[in-house]
């Protein structure tokens, strides 16, 4: 999943490595200048927003293990209570259990997907908010045709430390989805 992601951010990578003295693995980015406009799909928040809205349930569908963990925690440390899901079937299960106020997926899991379970989980229950995470397609793509109207997708490698403020306009009805 790093090397991916370091890929798909158009980076490189160099590894020392010695037997009995371990190994160094070396990351670098390229540096970019901020988009005059955000980029179709983006979820613009008000600067007012810290994300430190009032607390919520927020259940978290994610087949890569790493990354469940680092959202998971990333909300946590904003004061929601996350339950975390490996799975798509996981996920609807942990839902029956009630209580959810966003549903955060990835668009594509082995079994059942993120546009399935949103669709699955918002029959059960129409207001529950729901928020898409994926790798693909990539940004300016269309986003595929069995999403909601109106939904809102964060492009992985996602953004922690705007995510809080993410979930919190979402929560609240304040986020504006851009469209191409």
């Amino acid at each position: 999943m790093v090397y991916g992601l370091l890929k798909q951010a158009g980076g490189t990578a160099a590894v020392d490595s010695a037997p009995g003295r371990g190994s160094r693995f070396t990351l670098w980015f390229p540096l970019a200048a901020a988009p005059a406009d955000p980029p179709p799909g983006q979820v613009v928040t008000d600067a007012a927003t810290s994300g430190t809205g009032p607390s919520a349930t927020i259940l978290v569908a994610e087949d890569e293990p790493d990354l469940l963990a680092l959202v998971t925690a990333t909300l946590e440390r904003a004061g929601h209570r996350v339950l975390a899901a490996p799975d798509g079937v996981e996920a609807l299960e942990r839902f029956e259990e009630g209580g959810i106020d966003l549903l955060l997926t990835d668009l594509v899991m082995p079994g059942l997907g993120g546009a399935r379970l949103a669709h699955l989980v918002t029959e059960l229950d129409p207001r529950v908010r729901v928020l898409f995470m994926t790798g693909y397609p990539a940004r300016g793509q269309e986003a595929p045709a069995d999403l909601p109207a109106g939904a809102t997708i964060l492009y992985k490698p996602l953004d922690l430390d705007s995510l809080p403020a993410t979930v919190a306009a979402i929560l609240s009805g304040t986020a504006t989805l851009v469209r191409a």
